[in-house]
C-alpha cells in the first residue's frame, strides 16, 4: 500500500503523496498518479527532471501549479504487453494509437474532471517528462510531444499521445545517439490563465556568460517564445554577491501574433488585438519581478549551473511551469583544472562560499591582465563547480597570459600545477612585440600598485579586527546591508589582489636561468628563491614555536594545554608570558582558520582550539633545526639573478600577505550570516543557525529584503547537506574536459632501479631525504606524525604549516610553484615534490621512502603492513 491510502486519505485516491526520505526511490508505489510530494518522493528516475524540478520548486516555495505525474513504470508495464518488438518503433507507435490504457489509469485520470476549475476551466497542460531528458548533458528538447489546454476528459488521450511520442523517427534516432531507453513519465498541470508568458536564461544561452540573466517576454501563452517567434528581451546583470539586477537592455518587439487556449481545448495562433503588438508584453517592474523569481528558482535547483526557466504571468501573479539546465556547448573546448585551487579549496563548496568564489576567483587570476591593461577573452568563466569542487579554466588562462604575455604552456603548468597543458601556437614577430610591451607596462605599474596593495591588506585585517569586537544589527534589511558593506571592503580594495595572483618576476626568473643555465636552470631559481625574510604564513609557525618555548617551561601551562579540552582565556596558574603571547598571536593571526577558504569554520579569533592542538605537539616534539640554505655560485650573471630573486621572494611574500588578507573579511560576514541563521533558527525556518551557509548570497539577501518567502528554505538547506554529503565522500579528478580538448601526454617517468615502486612530480624545493611516510589528510589528524617523517598530503594551507617544523619532506598531490605549501616548504628548506595526484591511496603511514625533490621523484624503498 502507498503511504497515501495507508492513511486513508481520500481527497486523490490514487495520487500517491510521500515525504522524500521516507523511503528509498527504488521503492515503486503501485498508484498510477504521483502529486508534488509523491514525485519528490519517487525522484527523477520514475518521474522525469522535467516533473522532479517542478516538483522541488513547489517544495522550496516557488509559486507552481499543481503537480501530478503518471510515473515511468505505468508506461514500462504497459510497453510490457506490446505484442511487437521494441526493435520496431513504427509497428511500436502504430500499436500505441490503439493499444488500451491501464484501467487504474484511466481511473485516476477521470478523478481530475472537477479539479482545477479556479485555473482555466478544468484544462490542463499535458507534458512528457522522460527520465533521459532534460539532463545537463543531454536535453532532448523538441522531441517529445507537448499537448495544451486539454480538457479532463481528453486527458487520456493526451497521456497516449505523450507516450506514443516516444516512437517518432526523430526521437528514436536522438535516444540511439545517447543511449537513452525508452522510458516516459507524463507531467500535468492545470493551464494558468496567462496574460503574457515567456523564458527565462539565467546565463547567456550563446556565449555562456555567467553574469548574463535574460528575460524573452510575448501575449499569450510561451510556445510563441519556444519556438522562436518574436518577443521582448530584457537584459540584466547579475550579481553573485548580492539579489540586485541592474537592466542591461530592454528590447519590445513586434509581436503581431500570439498563442491562445481555445474554449473547447486546444490552442491556436492569433492576431494579435489592435494597438497591441507593439505593447511590451511586460511593463519594466514586471520584468524585473520575473527576473528575481526565475533567478532564485534557478539557484534553488542548482546553484552552480544556469537553466532555462519557462513561466506564465497571470496579471496578479508569476507562475513557474518548467526548468531545465542550458545545454550549450562552450565556445571554445575548456580544460577545467584544480591545478593550485585544490590546496585553496580541497573540500566541495557550500552554497555561500561558491558566492563568494565566483567574485574572488577572476580578480585573483586577472590582475597582471588588469595592470597590463589587456582584456580578458569575454565571456570566459574563470572558474566553475563541478560536483561540488572548484575548478579553474585553465584553457582561458592559459591563452590570456600566452596573449598578453607570452607564457608557454609548461609555464603555466608550473606555476598553478595541474596535468601537462597542450602546447600553444607559435606567434608571430609583432604579436611578440605586443607582448613585450605588455611585460614592460607589467614592470612599470606593478611596484607601486604592490606597494598600495601590502596597505590595503594591512588596513583591510585591522578592519576585520574591529569588526569582531562590533555590535551586530538585528533587523533583516540592517543584516543585509552590513553583509553587502562587508564585500564593499573587500572589493574596494582591488590592489590587494594583484598580490595574490601575479608571478611576474617568479616566472622571469626561472626563465632567465633556463636560457643561462639549461638543464639546472628553474632548479637553480628555487635555490635563489630560499632566504630572506619569512612570510606571514612562516612567522605564524615560527611565532608558535615561540609559544611552545614558554610553555615548555610551564608546568601549569603544560598542563593547561595537554588537557583534552583547555579551557579559553587560560586561567590564571597559567604563566602570563604564555598569555599574553598568546593573545598577541590571536591579533596577529586569529582572522585565520584551519580552512580559511570557507565560511563556516570558525576563525581562530572566535575558535583557539586548532592554535592550542599545535601548541601541544609541539610542546613535547621541539621543531627540527633549521635547514642550511644551499650556497649558489656567482657567475657574470650573477646581480641580474640576485635583483630577480630578490623581487620573487617579496612577490611571494605578498601572495601570503594577500591570500590572508583577502580570506580576513570572512569573520565579519560569518557573524553577520550566523546573526541572520539564528533568527530563522528561531522562528523554525532553518534547523539550525549554521544551516544558512547552505544558501547563495543572493538567496540571503532575497530572505532578508523580503523578495523570497521564508518558506522552503529549512527543506533546501537539507536537500543541499544531503549533496554536499555525496560529494564530501567523491575525490575528484584533477582534469575535466568540456568540448573537444584533450591535455598534452607527458612522457611516463624513467623505471627506477629495481624496479621499486616510484612516482613523479614538479619540485618545489630541491632536496633529497629518506625516511618514513605519515599520510595526513588533515592537518588536525597529526597523531600519527614522527619528527623526521616525510608528510604526504593532499594539499597545504595555512594550518598545515605549524607541522612542517616537524618533517624532513613533504609530498602534495595538488599545487604549483606559486602554491601556498611550495612558497612556505621554500622557506623553511623542506624538500617538496608537488603535483602528484592520487598519492594518498598508493602510499601509507608507515611506508619507507626515499624523496628525491631535486630530479622530481618519490620511491617507495620499503612498504608496511599488507
Amino acid at each position: 500500500m502507498c503511504p497515501r491510502q495507508e492513511r486513508g486519505t481520500a481527497t486523490l485516491p490514487d495520487v500517491t503523496s510521500a515525504a522524500p526520505a521516507t523511503r528509498s526511490p527504488q521503492t515503486r508505489c503501485p498508484a498510477p498518479l504521483l502529486d508534488a510530494a509523491g514525485t519528490l518522493h519517487a525522484g527523477p528516475e520514475e518521474t522525469g527532471a522535467k516533473a522532479w524540478s517542478l516538483a522541488r520548486l513547489h517544495h522550496y516555495g516557488f509559486r507552481v501549479p499543481e503537480v501530478l505525474v503518471v510515473p515511468a513504470h505505468v508506461h514500462r508495464d504497459w510497453l510490457d504487453t506490446a505484442p511487437v518488438p521494441s526493435t520496431r518503433p513504427d509497428l511500436l507507435r502504430a500499436w500505441a494509437a490503439r493499444a488500451p490504457l491501464p484501467t487504474a489509469l484511466v481511473a485516476a485520470l477521470q478523478t481530475l474532471a472537477g479539479r482545477g476549475r479556479h485555473w482555466r476551466g478544468g484544462h490542463w497542460a499535458v507534458r512528457s517528462s522522460s527520465p533521459h531528458e532534460d539532463h545537463a548533458a543531454h536535453a532532448f528538447a523538441g522531441q517529445y510531444l507537448t499537448r495544451l489546454n486539454v480538457a479532463a476528459a481528453d486527458l487520456p488521450t493526451a497521456v497516449r499521445d505523450v507516450w506514443q511520442s516516444l516512437w517518432t523517427e526523430h526521437a528514436v534516432t536522438a535516444r540511439a545517439r545517447s543511449g537513452a531507453r525508452p522510458d516516459m513519465a507524463v507531467l500535468l498541470t492545470p493551464m494558468v490563465d496567462a496574460v503574457s508568458s515567456g523564458v527565462t536564461f539565467t546565463a547567456d544561452p550563446v556565449t555562456g556568460a555567467p553574469d548574463r540573466l535574460s528575460v524573452h517576454a510575448a501575449w499569450g501563452l510561451g510556445e510563441q517564445v519556444v519556438q522562436g517567434h518574436a518577443a521582448d528581451t530584457w537584459t540584466f546583470r547579475t550579481d553573485p554577491l548580492t539579489s540586485t539586477l541592474r537592466l542591461i537592455s530592454a528590447h519590445v518587439a513586434s509581436k503581431t501574433e500570439q498563442v491562445r487556449p481555445q474554449p473547447g481545448g486546444g490552442v491556436q495562433v492569433t492576431g494579435a488585438p489592435p494597438g497591441q503588438a507593439d505593447q511590451p508584453a511586460l511593463s519594466r517592474p514586471q520584468a524585473l519581478n520575473v527576473a528575481q523569481l526565475t533567478r532564485l528558482a534557478a539557484l534553488s535547483l542548482d546553484f552552480s549551473r544556469p537553466c532555462d526557466l519557462e513561466w506564465a504571468f497571470d496579471g496578479r501573479d508569476v507562475w513557474l511551469l518548467q526548468a531545465r539546465p542550458i545545454t550549450t556547448p562552450p565556445l571554445q573546448p575548456i580544460m577545467w583544472t584544480r591545478g593550485n585551487i585544490g590546496e585553496v579549496t580541497p573540500h566541495p563548496l557550500r552554497a555561500v562560499d561558491w558566492s563568494a568564489a565566483q567574485v574572488i576567483t577572476p580578480h585573483v587570476l586577472n590582475g597582471a591582465l588588469t595592470v597590463a591593461r589587456v582584456p580578458a577573452e569575454p565571456d570566459a568563466p574563470r572558474c566553475a563547480l563541478r560536483g561540488g569542487y572548484l575548478y579553474l579554466n585553465a584553457t582561458g588562462l592559459h591563452r590570456d597570459l600566452r596573449r598578453a604575455f607570452g607564457l608557454t604552456a609548461a609555464d603555466v603548468n608550473a606555476l598553478i600545477g595541474g596535468p601537462p597543458l597542450a602546447p600553444a601556437d607559435e606567434v608571430t614577430p609583432v604579436v611578440r612585440s605586443v607582448q613585450m610591451a605588455n611585460l614592460l607596462k607589467l614592470a612599470v605599474r606593478m611596484p607601486g600598485l604592490r606597494l598600495l596593495g601590502r596597505f590595503q591588506a594591512t588596513r583591510l585585517i585591522r578592519w576585520s579586527a574591529r569588526q569582531a569586537g562590533a555590535a551586530l544589527p538585528t533587523g533583516p534589511a540592517a543584516l543585509s546591508q552590513a553583509l553587502e558593506a562587508t564585500f564593499g571592503q573587500l572589493l574596494g580594495r582591488r590592489a590587494l589582489f594583484l598580490l595574490q595572483g601575479s608571478g611576474a618576476a617568479t616566472w622571469v626568473l626561472r626563465g632567465l636561468l633556463t636560457t643561462l643555465r639549461p638543464g639546472e636552470g628553474p632548479a637553480l631559481a628555487l635555490d635563489l628563491l630560499q632566504g630572506g625574510r619569512p612570510s606571514v604564513s612562516a612567522a605564524q609557525a615560527h611565532d608558535l614555536a615561540r609559544l611552545a618555548d614558554l610553555a615548555r617551561t610551564d608546568p601549569a601551562a603544560r598542563a593547561w594545554l595537554q588537557a583534552a579540552e583547555p579551557d579559553w582565556p587560560p586561567p590564571h596558574p597559567v604563566g602570563r608570558p604564555l598569555r599574553r603571547g598568546l593573545q598577541r598571536f590571536l591579533r596577529r593571526y586569529g582572522h585565520r582558520a584551519t580552512l580559511e577558504s570557507y565560511s563556516s569554520p570558525p576563525r581562530w579569533r572566535d575558535d583557539p582550539r586548532p592554535v592550542l592542538a599545535h601548541l601541544a605537539l609541539l610542546l613535547d616534539r621541539p621543531p627540527l633545526t633549521a635547514r642550511p640554505r644551499r650556497p649558489v655560485r656567482a657567475a657574470l650573471w650573477w646581480p641580474v639573478a640576485a635583483l630577480l630573486a630578490a623581487l620573487a621572494r617579496q612577490e611571494l611574500r605578498d601572495r601570503e600577505l594577500g591570500r590572508s588578507a583577502v580570506f580576513s573579511p570572512v569573520g565579519p560576514y560569518r557573524r553577520v550570516l550566523l546573526g541572520a541563521g539564528t533568527q530563522w533558527a528561531a522562528q523554525g525556518v532553518l534547523t539550525r543557525a549554521e544551516d544558512v551557509f547552505d544558501l547563495t548570497l543572493p538567496e540571503v539577501h532575497a530572505a532578508l529584503r523580503g523578495e523570497r518567502p521564508l518558506r522552503g528554505l529549512r527543506d533546501l538547506t537539507r536537500d543541499r547537506q544531503a549533496t554536499l554529503a555525496r560529494q564530501q565522500a567523491t575525490r575528484p579528478p584533477d582534469l575535466l574536459m568540456e568540448g573537444s580538448v584533450s591535455p598534452a601526454q607527458a612522457s611516463p617517468p624513467p623505471a627506477p632501479p629495481g624496479g621499486l615502486p616510484s612516482w613523479s612530480g614538479t619540485c618545489a624545493s630541491r632536496g633529497a631525504v629518506t625516511g618514513r611516510a605519515c599520510v595526513l589528510r588533515s592537518p588536525a589528524d597529526h597523531a600519527d606524525l614522527r619528527p623526521g617523517d616525510i608528510l604526504i598530503a593532499p594539499s597545504a594551507t595555512p594550518a598545515w604549516t605549524p607541522l612542517y617544523l616537524q618533517v624532513r619532506g613533504l609530498v602534495l598531490e595538488t599545487g604549483g610553484l606559486l602554491s601556498h605549501g611550495a612558497i612556505v616548504a621554500r622557506e623553511f628548506g623542506l624538500p617538496t615534490l608537488i603535483n602528484v595526484p592520487g598519492l594518498l591511496n598508493e602510499v601509507q603511514t608507515g611506508d619507507h621512502l626515499h624523496l628525491d625533490a631535486t630530479n622530481g621523484t618519490l620511491t617507495r624503498v620499503a612498504r608496511t603492513g599488507p
